[in-house]
Order: C-alpha cells, then structure tokens, then sequence
C-alpha cells in the first residue's frame, strides 16, 4: 500500500481578497494534506502577508516568494518543494468541499495505476449563479473509474480535469517537465495532456471544488487568441507523434486528439475557417463515418457549423432560465 499523503500547491498573484478562503478550505480536509505551499509570483496586495499570519497558525502551511514569472513557473517551483509522492492543485481564488481529499486518497487506493485523479467540481460566476459542468466520456459510478477515451472527453464537454481540483504523482509530474513556463493561458491542460499521452486518468463524479469564476487574475487580464492556440499546438504535435492507424493501448487516441484539435480550433481562433481546422474536422467525421456510430454524426456537424460562442451563449440562457423557474 502506498503512503497516500499530499502537499498542496498554492499559486498566489493578487489574490489577497480571496487567499484566506482557499486556505481555510484546506485547513477543514483531513490530515492526510501535510504541507501547503503558497508560492507568491510577486503580488503587490495584501496577499503574502494575510498567508504569513495564518501560517504563524498552521505550520503545515509555507510561503515561498518569487519574481513575477507567472502561474506555470509558480506551480513549478511548488511542486519542486513538496515533499510527498502526490501533489494537489488548488488556485488561490478556488475552494475545496467536504470531502474532497478524501476521495482523491480512495482514487488513488482504487485505481494506483493512474497518474492523475481527477472530481467533478462547480463552477461559481460573479453574479452568484453555480453551473455544474456538463462531463461527457467520463465514468459516472460513484467509486469512481478510469476515463476511457481522455481527449474525448476534453472535447466534447467542460473538461474532466481542473486546476482546482486534481492530484498528480509528482514523479509523472517530472516526468513530463511540468507546467510549460512562459504560458499563462491553457498552461494546466498541455500538463494534463502531455500525463494522459502516457498514463491513465481516474476521475469520480464527486462535487470536490468550486471554481469561481471573473475574478481578477493575471491570466484572465492578459488573454488573447494567440495565447488560446498553445494547447492547440501542443494537440497538433501530439496528433503528428501517434500512430498512423490511430489505434494505441488506450483505443482510438488519435482520432480523439483531431476530436479536441477541432474543439480547440473553435475557442483560441474564434471560428476560425483555417485549413487546419477542416482538415481536422473533416478527417474526424470521416473517421466516425467509418468506425463509430453513424446515430452521431449529426451532433459533429453541428459542432462544425454552429459557432462555439453561440452554443455557450444558449446553454448560460438554459442556466438562468431553469434557475428562475426553480426558484
């Protein structure tokens, strides 16, 4: 049996309005979490010194301090620091639920092959509306499983994997290089990508974390399309490494890659009509024409010809409406 302990990574830049509840979000999960480390990237507010007085309180919790280099270098250094075999992500606006720890350690026990362990989570908008993210692909039994088909999944619904809500083996980690320095936008799901081209994936549909969303953060404020491509490089490299006949021990991975490329293409290029778009697009449906179920087809269509931005557009009216109706 492995020594199920965690330390938890904290990247901090200018989140001193919200610091103090990630923290206490810890601090109510079991002792199983023997470290928490904070990693300042050169915040100017208040931030550094509200985690300083409640590590005088805790001394699980460690402040590490940086030039401003940005999220990724952030959580590297973090990772570098820790001292357990598994390692927890959570950002300094984010919360954990009751729980949650502990079903990340009853993944581990269940499925110790895997190299990411993965809970549902909910998304929280400034308004104060909660959305649960529409997963697809994933297992839906409450103990938990393996995610069959990972690129898949990151396609066609809000991602299995979040930030806020995810544990890594820290030698996959290193196995890897970590979180791509430099990158401040989709830096988390090259990461995710580049362990599941070489491990499995466990996820359960446990509600473990909030994920708040328009708050005020480096990577938010400085977006931009062309930041938005690098997970769309890195899909384009990973499509061009994999075997010619799409078939791996993991299933049709490499159909599944053109399944996210043309999802990707959608977001970081705004509808883009690039050739490599179609290319992906029409090779993936040709693909599905031939081995999947022909009852799909018409769904990857409408994935092609409606816009991105007007599928979530109608699905935040849905949100409010069945909210309203609720009520």
């Amino acid at each position: 049996m492995e020594d199920v302990r965690f330390s938890v990574v904290i990247p901090l830049y200018n989140k001193g309005t919200h610091v103090e509840r990630a923290l206490r979000s810890v601090q109510l999960q079991p002792s199983l979490v023997t470290e928490i480390i904070v990693v300042d990237d050169g915040s100017t507010d208040e931030g550094p010194q509200l985690v300083s007085k409640m590590a005088s309180g805790d001394p699980r919790i460690r402040l590490i301090r940086q030039r401003n280099s940005g999220v990724s270098v952030a959580r590297n250094v973090g990772v570098s620091a820790a001292s357990n075999l598994f390692i927890l992500f959570l950002d300094a606006d984010d919360e954990w639920l009751d729980g949650y720890v502990s079903k990340i350690q009853s993944l581990i026990q269940s499925f110790p092959h895997c190299a990411i362990f993965a809970t549902a989570y909910t998304l929280r908008y400034a308004d104060g509306l909660l959305e649960t993210p529409n997963f697809r692909e994933v297992p839906r039994n409450e103990r938990g499983g393996v995610i069959e088909r990972f690129f898949r999944a990151t396609s066609e619904g809000r991602s299995p994997v979040c930030a806020s809500a995810v544990c890594v083996r820290k030698v996959a980690f290193q196995e890897v290089g970590g979180f791509p320095a430099g990158v401040s936008h989709g830096e988390d799901r090259v990461l995710w990508g580049k362990l599941a081209l070489r491990y499995e994936v466990a996820w359960v549909p446990f509600n473990g974390a909030v994920y708040h969303m328009g708050t005020t953060s480096q990577s938010a404020q400085s977006w931009s399309p062309q930041r938005g491509k690098v997970y769309l490089q890195f899909l384009d490299t990973a499509l061009s490494t994999q075997n010619d006949n799409g078939i791996n021990e993991w299933g049709w991975v490499v159909n599944d890659i053109r399944c996210a490329i043309v999802a990707q293409h959608r977001i970081a290029l705004n509808n883009s009509v690039s050739r490599g778009f179609y290319r992906a697009a029409f090779d993936e449906l040709r693909w599905l024409s031939l081995n999947d179920n022909k009852v799909r087809l018409p769904k990857y269509l409408m994935r092609i010809i409606v816009p991105a931005t007007v599928r979530s557009f109608m699905k935040r009216i849905f949100c409010l409406v069945k909210v309203r109706y609720a009520k």
